[in-house]
């Protein structure tokens, strides 16, 4: 018995030791410097995955320390991003066309939401209620954007010339003002600016109706075309905190809808009535690359690039950072 229990004391201060050994080499080991991130993305809802990850702390747990840069347009957040002003901007894909015949010195590393982006807005007294009654009018819109893209879709799929409306550029931020002045009779304009022009204008206020599954477009990651290499910590961590925030949210939808709604200083009932617009998930799928030569035909058509052909946009997709985060969502066929 006694040579027994001096066993177990041998074998009892062995495991301490190891113990505070193992203790002593995890507090000596240095743990990675947290990683600086500048996100630029547009105000509104499309970035409900970085709101929500801002506020349930996905990000900090990735070891990435996020600064954030608000813009009237994802256009203007990825000038900004090919300044060097951020590392990452989230926009539609009509910005990454118009980008791609210019330049190849960015890449697409994710998508992360699918949604119906633009409202076709107009004044009671316009006499506009349906997307045909636009001949003759002025219609205002942010140039270069996927909103310019939807509204010269439209009036091809309602066999309206260009040449029979006037279109007038008008920025984002400026969208609602334009009409509730009398600049424009109808402006396509990113949601949710339909509530701020009900706001203004109370029941005077119209959306135009029109089928919206035709004219649904994905928000993306854009970056620098280095920058998966050569800051592929600060890369997949943005991604993998994404994934978290879209499958906590579709969980948790009130209090995801509260966080959106702070966060976008928006009314929650407004955010509310617009969340089943949304589909989120990480993605890089074929149908993306369809959509982004669609709109690459449209933009070489209306003379909006150097390009004269449309160009390879496999050449401008990175899909390392989301395939070494989450695989299962490429389906791209390179």
């Amino acid at each position: 018995m006694h040579r027994s229990k001096r066993w177990q004391l041998v074998v009892g201060l062995a495991v301490a030791a190891a113990g505070c050994l193992g203790l002593f080499w995890f507090l000596a080991v240095p743990k990675p410097a947290p990683q600086p991130l500048i996100l630029g993305y547009s105000q509104g809802m499309p970035d409900i995955p970085a709101l929500i990850a801002a506020e349930n702390g996905y990000f900090r747990d990735e070891g990435l320390v996020v600064r954030y840069q608000k813009f009237a347009a994802g256009k203007l957040a990825v000038e900004a991003m090919l300044r060097g002003e951020v590392d990452v901007a989230s926009a539609a894909e009509t910005p990454v066309v118009l980008q791609s015949l210019r330049r190849r010195d960015f890449v697409v590393i994710a998508q992360f939401v699918h949604y119906t982006a633009v409202e076709l807005l107009t004044r009671s007294e316009s006499g506009i209620r349906k997307p045909a009654d636009l001949r003759g009018h002025r219609v205002g819109v942010m140039l270069g954007t996927s909103a310019q893209f939807f509204l010269e879709t439209l009036l091809a799929d309602q066999g309206i010339a260009q040449s029979e409306i006037s279109i007038v550029g008008v920025p984002a931020a400026e969208s609602v003002a334009a009409l509730v002045d009398g600049r424009v009779d109808a402006v396509a304009a990113f949601v949710p600016a339909g509530h701020f022009a009900r706001l203004a204008l109370g029941e005077r206020a119209l959306t135009v109706p029109y089928d919206k599954v035709r004219y649904r477009e994905a928000f993306n990651f854009i970056t620098r075309r280095d920058f998966p290499q050569r800051r592929a910590q600060a890369a997949q961590g943005l991604l993998r905190a994404t994934g978290r925030a879209i499958d906590w949210a579709s969980t948790h939808r009130s209090e995801a809808i509260a966080i959106v709604a702070r966060r976008s200083q928006l009314q929650e009932k407004v955010v509310a009535d617009l969340w089943d617009e949304y589909r989120l998930g990480l993605s890089l799928d074929q149908a993306m690359l369809g959509s982004l030569e669609s709109q690459a035909r449209w933009a070489i058509r209306n003379h909006l690039g150097d390009a004269a052909t449309i160009p390879n946009y496999l050449d401008f997709i990175d899909p390392s950072p989301l395939l070494a985060v989450a695989p299962e969502t490429i389906t791209l066929v390179r």
